[in-house]
């Protein structure tokens, strides 16, 4: 910045670079570094460039980076290492800096993301930190908590010592103590500072508000994901519980599920597995009981085969979502099972989070006094002024009502399949190196490369079928993200759950010949709606009964998912959000669907990994389709990939 300063008599104007120097006694300057490259952490001037010219020498490492979350210290590495490297580079960089200035943290990639200068885009890497801290720290423990504040592995943790003579001071007490409250721990800064054992404070140590119990959470991230397979609850239901020290009545309980179907419509869906349609139900299951326990241990335990017993006895065609309440003299628990259609990572720890505040508001609600509950009823009243359950209506039935000879013959042939024999066909589009040279050049032409993978999807389609025309069924996990501000990606709350209700067709035509198809495939996504509602929403929510029915009965049974397996977020191999975007390995039907049954008669799957690059995975059934023309579309998805990537 410019700044006035007296020099030689008179003011000048000088120009303040930001750049930090020494100038000794002979007059030698020497540079140091960038201003805003240091920072204060718990009363400690760090130089973030230091750190970085340290892991920079380590081999492996291509480049890094440095920043100061909250109170902790990030380092980001490109290059050769992982996990497995951490003890040792740990070790290395103890050697060379003092222990204020050692990473709490070691994230590891690839690359590093750049800004449109060829500069480490950092913003876009604390962005990623803050998302990936924030999921850690949602389950933190106590022992989890203090080894952060001591900036030491958890396994390096000696809890027969004290916290002050394991580093600890008061700065780094105060900080923890708030971070601990944060979560529901009570913890005393004199027994910090003094040398009670750290084994201690998890005993002396009180959680008196409703939180998350990590021994209850019996969830992985669901929605196709890996799913942890608990003995007698079905594989379609996940859940989680929340327990909590006071009593709650069933009014209370009562009033809370209300408000989340008010809220979250899709949770009063119902999904009919036989004949492949859903439909609006009243809502949720809700079961309470009084368990006689003997201990606090014995209480989690008949919760949870409690609860066992009421998923097992739901069913997909009943309720998407059971929930129920136990009680005993050690406390409440709340636990809710949601089926994967309904769920994902996101839109978990969204209805959690909900929970979790409505559980601990008043006894009685006040829709004029709550401005959550009336901003949700805002949200969803100014949706329908606006018109966004009916403005679509047109582009959705042409897409709904678009079936080519091959895909109708395909379903008749699902809808008969009793005896599953799938068949898959994978193959790789780009390596690593081909990708990295792939993504500046299309992006040079105005296109991205998702546009070019449907492309050469509809093209190779319409080579293997011979229809004109096919319509997919984007599986954008359950909510549609946006970029907002300084925010970066994030998610609009009034679609965040249910991933079936918003899994949203894609009407994609073909041309006869590969040049044109590109442009053909680019007019086709520009016509996708965007802003309005997908069409799980119109179906409950559009005047048009018609409508409804076809939505209910001609959903699309081919899918199309987009997995960047690589760990930035910001870092989008597809580069637009409306389209869906998952971060994780997803499961086929038959791993899904109760009775290894089908709902796609073909399913394609796009994957970025970072060792192997971009690839294609098709997922069928011998009894749809043969083997010999699932890899020929394969084969023409591979080569047309690689004509519009040459023009």
């Amino acid at each position: 910045q410019f700044i006035s300063m007296a020099r030689l008599g008179r003011t000048q104007r000088f120009y303040r670079s930001g750049d930090l120097v020494c100038r000794d006694e002979q007059g030698l300057i020497t540079y140091l570094g960038r201003l805003d490259n240091q920072v204060n952490l718990l009363g400690h001037r760090i130089e973030l460039e230091g750190i970085e010219a340290v892991l920079d020498q380590y081999p492996g490492i291509r480049s890094s980076a440095v920043l100061c979350v909250g109170t902790q210290l990030i380092a980001f590495i490109a290059g050769d290492l992982n996990d497995t490297d951490t003890t040792a580079l740990r070790k290395m960089l103890s050697e060379a800096l003092p222990a204020y200035m050692l990473p709490a943290q070691f994230f590891y990639y690839t690359q590093l993301p750049t800004t449109a200068i060829g500069k480490i885009d950092k913003p876009a890497l604390k962005r990623v930190a803050e998302l990936r801290l924030q999921q850690h720290e949602q389950v933190a423990t106590l022992p989890e908590l203090v080894a952060r504040s001591l900036n030491v592995p958890l396994a390096e943790l000696d809890r027969g010592k004290g916290y002050k003579a394991q580093g600890g001071d008061s700065l780094k007490a105060l900080t923890l103590q708030t971070r601990a409250r944060q979560h529901g721990w009570s913890v005393s800064l004199s027994q910090l500072l003094s040398d009670v054992p750290l084994a201690r404070l998890t005993s002396s140590s009180a959680r008196t508000s409703l939180r998350f119990e990590p021994a209850l959470l019996n969830f992985a991230l669901p929605n196709k994901l890996a799913m942890i397979h608990i003995d007698g609850i079905e594989r379609w239901q996940v859940c989680t519980m929340l327990f909590t020290q006071q009593q709650l009545s069933c009014e209370k309980i009562h009033q809370v599920v209300r408000i989340l179907l008010l809220k979250y419509p899709a949770l009063r869906l119902r999904f009919d597995p036989v004949n492949m349609t859903q439909r609006v139900s009243k809502g949720a299951l809700h079961l309470s009981a009084e368990l006689t326990v003997s201990s606090f241990d014995d209480f989690k335990q008949q919760a949870r085969a409690a609860f066992r017993a009421c998923l097992a006895e739901s069913s997909l065609t009943e309720q998407l979502v059971s929930i129920a309440s136990y009680r005993s003299r050690y406390g409440h628990i709340v636990a809710v099972g949601i089926s994967h259609l309904l769920v994902d990572d996101i839109s978990l720890q969204v209805l959690s989070s909900d929970l979790e505040s409505l559980l601990n508001a008043p006894t009685h609600f006040d829709r004029q006094r709550d401005w959550t509950l009336l901003h949700w009823q805002r949200q969803c009243h100014n949706a329908v002024m606006a018109g966004h359950f009916n403005a679509d209506l047109s582009y959705w039935r042409e897409a709904l009502s678009t079936r080519g000879a091959f895909c109708q013959e395909a379903e008749r042939k699902l809808t008969k399949l009793h005896n599953n024999k799938p068949i898959y066909s994978q193959v790789q589009l780009a390596t690593p190196q081909q990708l990295a040279l792939l993504l500046p050049r299309l992006a040079r032409q105005g296109t991205s490369l998702q546009a070019v993978l449907f492309a050469a999807l509809a093209h190779s389609y319409h080579q293997c079928s011979g229809d004109s025309a096919v319509v997919v069924a984007l599986e954008n996990n359950g909510r549609q993200p946006f970029t907002g501000g300084d925010s970066g990606v994030s998610v609009e709350v009034g679609q965040a759950v249910g991933w079936f209700a918003h899994s949203a067709p894609l009407l994609l035509h073909a041309g006869d010949e590969p040049g044109s198809q590109l442009a053909l495939t680019q007019a086709d996504l520009a016509r996708y709606p965007v802003g309005g509602h997908s069409y799980g929403w119109l179906s409950m929510f559009s005047t048009d009964e018609a409508f409804k029915t076809l939505v209910q009965t001609q959903a699309p049974r081919v899918s199309i998912a987009f997995a960047d397996l690589s760990e930035l977020p910001e870092q989008q191999l597809f580069a637009q959000p409306r389209f869906g975007l998952s971060g994780q390995d997803w499961l086929t039907d038959e791993q899904v669907f109760a009775f290894e049954q089908r709902y796609h008669w073909l399913q394609v799957r796009f994957v970025r990994d970072q060792e192997v690059g971009l690839m294609v995975e098709l997922n069928s059934d011998a009894d749809l389709v043969s083997e010999l023309w699932l890899d020929s579309l394969s084969g023409l998805i591979v080569r047309c990939f690689e004509e519009h990537c040459c023009e």
